[in-house]
Parts: C-alpha cells; sequence; structure tokens
C-alpha cells in the first residue's frame, strides 16, 4: 500500500546528506511507478520533493525518476514550484 510506505520515501528524497538513501528512493519511486496508477496530488508532491531535495552531485538520478514519473502517470505539466527547483540545476 503507497500510503504506508509514503512517509518512507519522503524521508528519502529529502536526505540530501545520506545520497545512497536519497539513490535508494529513487528507485522505489521508479519501481512504484511502473505498477501503481497515482493520484494528482501524490504525483506532484513525488515531482515537487524530487526538484527540491536533489543532492547536487545525483542531478541525473533524480531527473530521471522525474522522466519515468512522466511517463509512466499522467502528469500534464509542473507545479510552479517543481519548475522553480528544476530552473536551479546545473
Amino acid at each position: 500500500d503507497v500510503k504506508t510506505i509514503l512517509p518512507y520515501i519522503l524521508n528519502g528524497l529529502k536526505a540530501q546528506d545520506t545520497p545512497q538513501y536519497q539513490l535508494s528512493t529513487y528507485i522505489i519511486i521508479g519501481q512504484m511507478v511502473l505498477g501503481t496508477s497515482l493520484v494528482e496530488e501524490l504525483r506532484m508532491t513525488l515531482l515537487d520533493n524530487c526538484f527540491r531535495y536533489v543532492n547536487d552531485a545525483h542531478q541525473k538520478e533524480a531527473l530521471l525518476c522525474v522522466f519515468i514519473i512522466c511517463q509512466t502517470q499522467s502528469v500534464k505539466n509542473f507545479s510552479e514550484k517543481s519548475f522553480g527547483h528544476f530552473m536551479k540545476f546545473k
């Protein structure tokens, strides 16, 4: 159940000081979205957090996670918050 693991996923996305935890979370999200249709609020929360808390050294991996979310879910646009964080990528 996604509700059960969601707090751990969000903590993993926020774990900028623990890169392996953050990278593992990207993999978990990728697997999760392949088999589950997420409601828009959850999709936007995941996208916002992927962009917001990315470790500078792992921007490519975060972007790949976002691509997987966009390809497997019905993402029509990004929130202003997500887009603003994305524009800060180097």
